[in-house]
């Protein structure tokens, strides 16, 4: 199980728009970008990127790297083709979650809880 806290003033959640692993204007981060920093990814590396697949083949294309995907994020993305790499089906669910604007937060949070439970990923939120 991935523990992931998730700190709501750092939080970027319920806009229609920019919303990424870690945006570079400010630092807020998705729910996704908390849990790719406790599965073990960098800041750096997550700075600017939509999501975990896009962390991935940014490093392989851009950087001709072979990228380690930590365990705990393999259930948020497919591989594609040798280069390519996409979200999984639950890795988007839990985008769309993180970012309607049509839900509270209190119901947002519950939301991510239960799915993310599915794959092992266990959300706190504190203040």
């Amino acid at each position: 199980m991935l523990n992931v806290t998730v700190k709501r003033r750092r939080w970027y959640r319920g806009q229609e728009s920019d919303s990424c692993l870690r945006r570079p204007q400010d630092n807020k981060m998705c729910c996704l970008g908390f849990a790719s920093i406790a599965a073990g990814w960098k800041p750096k590396d997550i700075r600017g990127q939509a999501m975990p697949a896009c962390v991935v083949t940014h490093q392989v294309c851009q950087y001709d790297l072979k990228v380690n995907i930590p365990e705990a994020l393999k259930k948020l993305i497919r591989k594609k083709s040798s280069i390519y790499y996409a979200d999984s089906r639950i890795g988007a669910k839990l985008a769309g979650i993180n970012d309607d604007t049509t839900i509270t937060d209190s119901v947002r949070e519950k939301k991510l809880k239960k799915l993310a439970a599915k794959i092992g990923i266990r959300f706190k939120f504190i203040d």
